[in-house]
Formats: structure tokens, C-alpha cells, sequence
């Protein structure tokens, strides 16, 4: 027992030190791809561009390297997550390098921040066209079945981006894609009404609301705050048009966050 406890408490007297937890899992595994990410974020969240490259760099020599898709993504997601452009363009033609066959968890939660980071203005590279090509592209060669979690979830991410590019229509028709091939998940529902809102489909928000309301989780207060505000803006929205008042069609939107500014409710991914 005193044995075990001195072992605990060294244990813990490491753990307990970030830095120190650190420094003992780059001596036994210095190429070790999750921790090297994590060491990338970190310096880039610092402003170190350089340092967070240098985090990818060795997670690419070791015997477990990433794919070359995922270390481009990991590349570009430094550089926006630092906000400071790469020196070359090699990540995004290595990002679209023929070769990957699935997305990765790793790749749909770098493609995300990417997203969400574009859409917020946090960062300014890479542009959206770029990301949008580099969406399609993983949608397109992936052999997983479209609704495997990672894939209708870029897909979903696709459909935010293409309405930040301002194309409303073609977003709402990715984003109900994606909806269907989650089995109605709530959040991507919530996009779907919000795009539609922003149309001004007022038929289509109803038929969105009508399914949101029957596949939302009871428990899940989020969708059900977003769908009582849904509620009120078709109520509005019939009660207006019963007076021969057209609603106020909500302001065309470069991004479906404006439709979501509008509504009141947050991108609502569960």
C-alpha cells in the first residue's frame, strides 16, 4: 500500500502540472499525433504560426503519421485559428490531393473550426471558396455511407459555408440533405428552418417546424427553445399574411448567422 500511494502521489504530482504532464508525454512519445495537435492549437491560439507548424511538422515524422489530408487540415486550421496566412498554398493542394477515402474525426473537427471561425470573421484565411472546394471534395471521394456521423456533419458544415458564400438557396438544399442523412438531428434542423427563414419560405419553415417538433429529444432544451422562437416567427408570419400584410422578409443574408441573429437562437449543433 505505501508503495502504491507513493506511486499515486508522484502520479499525481505530474498530472497536476500541465506543463509537467506534457514534458513526460513528449519524452515518451514525441511524435504522438494528439498531442502534437494539441501543442499546435495552443501556440497558434499564442499567435505563434511558426511554433504551431513545427507541432505538425513532427506529428508528421513519426511511424503513426496522420493521412496527408488530415496534416493539411491541421496546417490550415493553425493558420486560421493564429489568423495569419501560410507562406505558400501547398496545405489546400494537399488538402485536395487525391488518396483519402473516409473523413476522420480529426479532419471533420479541424474542417469545423474552420468553419465556425469563418463564419464569426475570426480569421480571414483561408477564404471560404478554398474551404467550400476542399468540402465538397471530402464528400465526394468518401466510400463511407452518407449517414455516418462524419460525413453528414461535414456536410452540414458544407451547407454553412456555401451560405456564407451568400448562395441561401443551395445552402438550405445541403443543409436538408444533411438533415435527412442524420436522422432529423435537431441542429441541423434549426439550420435548415433558419436558411428557409431567411428565404422567406414560410411553407417550407412550417414543414421544417412540423418535423423539428416531432424528432426533437424531450429532453433536449436547446431545439425546444429554438423551435418556441420558431413558432412565433410563422405565427407572425401567418398573422400578417391573414391581413394581406406580407411579413418583412428577413434581410437576404451573407450567412445563415444572420437568419440565426434574426431568430434569436445559435447555430443549435448538437
Amino acid at each position: 500500500p505505501l508503495t502504491y500511494a507513493g506511486v499515486t502521489l508522484a502520479r499525481a504530482g505530474v498530472w497536476g502540472v500541465p506543463e509537467a504532464r506534457v514534458a513526460q508525454a513528449l519524452q515518451s512519445n514525441p511524435h504522438s499525433p494528439r498531442l502534437r495537435s494539441q501543442l499546435a492549437i495552443t501556440a497558434a491560439q499564442q499567435g505563434d504560426l511558426d511554433g504551431a507548424l513545427a507541432h505538425v511538422d513532427m506529428a508528421a515524422r513519426g511511424v503513426a503519421a496522420p493521412p496527408r489530408r488530415t496534416l493539411a487540415l491541421w496546417r490550415l486550421t493553425v493558420a486560421c485559428v493564429a489568423n495569419k496566412p501560410l507562406a505558400d498554398g501547398s496545405a489546400i493542394d494537399d488538402a485536395l490531393a487525391p488518396g483519402s477515402t473516409r473523413i476522420l474525426v480529426s479532419e471533420m473537427i479541424a474542417f469545423e473550426a474552420i468553419t465556425e471561425r469563418l463564419e464569426s470573421a475570426a480569421c480571414s484565411w483561408p477564404d471560404v471558396p478554398p474551404m467550400l472546394k476542399l468540402g465538397h471534395a471530402m464528400l465526394s471521394t468518401s466510400t463511407q455511407p452518407r449517414s455516418a456521423h462524419y460525413v453528414w456533419r461535414t456536410r452540414y458544415l458544407v451547407a454553412r459555408l456555401v451560405a456564407l458564400s451568400g448562395d441561401l438557396a443551395q445552402a438550405a438544399t445541403v443543409a436538408e440533405q444533411a438533415w435527412d442523412d442524420s436522422d432529423w438531428n435537431a441542429g441541423v434542423g434549426v439550420l435548415v428552418f433558419q436558411l428557409n427563414a431567411s428565404l422567406g419560405d414560410i411553407a417550407a419553415c412550417r414543414r421544417v417546424l412540423d418535423r423539428l417538433k416531432a424528432t426533437a429529444g424531450a429532453g433536449d432544451r436547446r431545439a425546444w427553445a429554438a423551435i418556441a422562437k420558431f413558432e412565433t416567427f410563422v405565427r407572425d408570419a401567418d398573422s400578417a399574411a391573414a391581413q394581406s400584410q406580407p411579413p418583412a422578409p428577413m434581410p437576404a443574408p451573407a450567412a445563415a448567422g444572420n437568419a440565426r441573429q434574426r431568430l434569436g437562437v445559435g447555430p443549435g449543433f448538437e
